[in-house]
């Protein structure tokens, strides 16, 4: 089980997905742009695991029952088990994909390589004559990494058509590239360009209120990009308001907030089938 278990978690995570953890917490998965280092020196673009205390994308539990073909309360206490057999005080073991310990994740040499095939290294290039090589080799490693994950999705049975198209939620966070021809992640294709979509114009920025519950669409790096998808979503469900917030350095896109946590976790459960990625921030 331990390992039929870990296998459902690294094809998931593989996938670009963010998987919550009950009494844990969640992995996502969080795409870094390539980066410009120095002159005729580059960082691919690459894909990295990270941890939340809080709510965020499909449960492990609700991922077991699905494969199993059981009932919930049965791949709850499948999940139970597992947890009890890979968790020991602080650190969680998760075989073949990696270790969270203390709310940092260190994944397997063996997982790593699945997540950023290209690796990490940084990458020397020349320049000849007027020809951006950064550009090029940049959008190379960004090919390599999306046909990863396309034959990765398609080898394990679970690619899906999915209402929200990656990597603007899946990532969640979209780290800010030096070379932004190269790194900036496409928001997905507009239906109609000419239709009526209730966006807010100009952009007016809010702070969290404290107490307050939000539903998440995404976090963003840039406002930029946060308008972007806001436009996008706009489109997949025109009926919603899409407020951007400032989180910190950071952009966050909503569509529902209330003062009751249950009122907001309810509206992520009612949604959830169209937008597998959406996730509750509680503002401190």
């Amino acid at each position: 089980m331990v390992e039929q278990v870990a296998r459902l978690i690294a094809n998931h995570l593989a996938g670009g997905g963010a998987l919550f953890l009950p009494d844990v917490g969640s992995l996502f998965v969080v795409f870094y742009g390539a980066e410009q280092i120095s002159k005729r020196r580059i960082r691919p673009p690459y894909r990295r695991v990270d941890f939340t205390s809080q709510e965020r994308g499909e449960s492990l539990p609700d991922l077991i029952a699905r494969a199993a073909s059981c009932d919930a309360a049965t791949a709850r206490s499948a999940y139970d088990r597992w947890l009890g057999e890979v968790r020991k005080e602080e650190t969680l073991t998760i075989a073949g994909v990696g270790t969270l310990s203390f709310k940092n994740f260190t994944p397997t040499s063996e997982f790593e390589r699945r997540l950023n095939p290209q690796g990490r290294a940084p990458m020397r290039v020349r320049r000849s004559g007027g020809f951006d090589w950064v550009l090029l080799l940049g959008i190379a490693a960004m090919l390599v990494v999306a046909l990863a994950v396309g034959l990765n999705l398609m080898q394990n049975g679970c690619f899906r058509k999915r209402q929200v198209v990656e990597p603007v939620v899946a990532e969640q966070v979209v780290a800010e590239p030096a070379v932004s021809s190269v790194a900036e992640p496409a928001v997905g294709p507009v239906a109609d360009s000419t239709a009526a979509v209730p966006v807010q114009q100009p952009t007016e920025l809010t702070t969290p209120v404290s107490g307050r519950h939000y539903v998440v669409m995404g976090v963003f790096v840039s406002l930029e990009n946060a308008e972007k998808a806001r436009t996008f979503f706009a489109h997949q469900q025109p009926d919603w308001d899409y407020p951007i917030h400032r989180l910190g350095s950071r952009y966050m896109v909503t569509c529902f907030d209330s003062e009751d946590e249950a009122a907001a976790r309810n509206f992520v459960r009612r949604h959830r089938g169209a937008f597998p990625d959406i996730w509750v921030h509680s503002a401190r």
